[in-house]
This record gives C-alpha cells, structure tokens and sequence, in this order.
C-alpha cells in the first residue's frame, strides 16, 4: 500500500467513528505528525551513526521529550502573548538550526 492510500483509510476511518474533525483537531494532528516525522528521522540517523540499539530509542524519545517540555514551558511562561504565527517561526527557526 502506498501512503495516500493508507491517509485515506485513516481519515475515512476518523471521520466515520469520531465525526467531522474541526480546526484545533488538524492542528495537533499535524503537530503530532511533525514530532512522528522528526522522530524516525532522528532515529534513523542516530542508528547509522551508533547503530540500532535500545540507547538510541531512548536518547532520541528523551531528547524529543524534552524538547515538548521546554516548549510547553515557554508556552505557559510567556502567558499566550507569543502568537501562534511567533511561535511557528521559533519551531521553524529550531528545525533549521538542528538541520
């Protein structure tokens, strides 16, 4: 199967047992996809360099863990003065920077 197909299944699923998704819906489902995406990515290139051992998985969840933390954090530190647009410059600003 190819990845439009399995989307397709996914989201006919979705909307059939849980109804219409709204716009907060796709929003954390596209942030989750993002931190899926930067996970196996990191993973993968960490098992090429060390290879593929448990110390890996888990330096790579912890990293990723707290990297949700600190912009958790900032998040609530900052009271939602920051708008979402900021914050969404500051996430790709850190992308780049970790490329």
């Amino acid at each position: 199967m190819d990845q439009q197909t399995l989307l397709t299944i996914f989201v006919g699923l979705a909307v059939t047992f849980f109804g219409r998704p709204t716009a907060s819906d796709v929003h954390f489902a596209s942030l989750g996809a993002g931190f899926l995406v930067l996970e196996v990515a990191l993973i993968s290139r960490f098992a090429l360099l060390w290879g593929a051992t448990w110390l890996v998985s888990s330096v790579i969840l912890t990293t990723i863990l707290i990297a949700i933390l600190i912009a958790n954090v900032t998040y609530l530190r900052t009271k939602g003065r920051l708008s979402y647009p900021a914050l969404y410059a500051l996430v790709a600003a850190a992308l780049v920077a970790v490329y």
